[in-house]
């Protein structure tokens, strides 16, 4: 329980723009409670190893730090994610680091595989519709009808 009220901690940080408190805070204490724990989900936390990798990419992505995120997220394993909402995340901020990047058709395969997931969780998300507006606007010919598809199937147009 220490371990998923730092993370806490650790979100409430990064919601407030203090970026080096929030990686601090994952570096000198929640990554090493994380690993001691192990993956788990002691009252519904879903705190472990891959759900605080989960937050630190998190935490890239709204820094709008789109490189460090993605190669932290490369580490996620969403399989060992018992929570839908947590694979939804991932995906989802994966989506937004590679749209940061301006890596366009790697943005767009998280986003279908988003699709894929949970649709109806993506059409209430306003960072996921935004991630899809944005690549509909930089949409270039051979990734635009894929991008509108998506648009058109999420009532965006």
């Amino acid at each position: 329980m220490t371990g998923a009220l730092e993370l806490v901690h650790v979100t409430a940080d990064a919601q407030r723009c203090r970026w080096w408190q929030a990686r601090a805070r994952l570096e000198t204490c929640v990554f090493g409670l994380a690993d001691e724990a192990g993956e788990g989900n002691v009252m519904r936390t879903v705190f472990g190893p891959a759900n605080t990798r989960l937050h630190a990419l998190s935490l890239e992505v709204l820094a709008g730090e789109g490189a460090r995120g993605l190669r932290l997220g490369s580490k996620v394993d969403v399989r060992s994610l018992p929570s839908r909402e947590r694979q939804f995340t991932f995906l989802l901020d994966m989506a937004r680091g590679y749209c940061q990047r301006r890596e366009d058709p790697a943005a767009l395969a998280h986003l279908l595989e988003l699709e894929r997931i949970s649709a109806e969780d993506m059409i209430r998300n306003s960072a996921a519709t935004d991630a899809v507006t944005v690549l509909l606007d930089r949409a270039r010919s051979s990734g635009r009808p894929q991008a509108e598809a998506l648009a058109q199937r999420l009532g965006l147009v």
